[in-house]
């Protein structure tokens, strides 16, 4: 019995680890990457590399979306929880909006996942169309 309930934390704990994984592993790299378009010099660079690092984002956001997408809907439908910051922090809200960016989710829910079948793609759009009227 002893060896069961170990066994058992054991499980749970790399199922955790596992999916803090999933979460960190793009908002690093989103930081990194803008953290390497900030240290140009001149502004030619720098708008050539922030396309790549435009392209790069938009990457990271649609492969979060989609493997994420049924806790997304669940994060959303509350307004708030892990994956819905890591969702603000690649889609570069500002700290100071974040409050009204769960909101939004929360509150828009229906015009976010006009179906039950809703794919990533049609997330981002619909989302990024709902930040763009609320101007956040």
């Amino acid at each position: 019995m002893f060896k069961l309930r170990i066994s058992l934390l054991l499980l749970v704990s790399i199922f955790s680890l596992s999916a803090c994984s999933i979460i960190s592993a793009p908002t690093e790299s989103t930081t990194d990457t803008s953290s390497d378009a900030s240290s140009e010099g001149t502004s030619d660079t720098t708008s050539s590399s922030s396309d790549g690092d435009d392209e790069k984002s938009s990457a990271y956001l649609e492969k979060f979306v989609h493997t994420n997408l049924s806790h997304l809907r669940s994060d959303m439908a509350r307004g708030n929880g892990e994956y819905l910051d890591s969702l603000a922090v690649l889609l570069a809200i500002d700290d100071s909006k974040k409050v009204q960016f769960h909101a939004l989710t929360k509150n828009r829910f229906a015009q976010l996942f006009v179906s039950p079948d809703t794919s990533s793609p049609e997330l981002i759009h619909n989302l990024k169309t709902q930040i763009q009227l609320a101007q956040i």
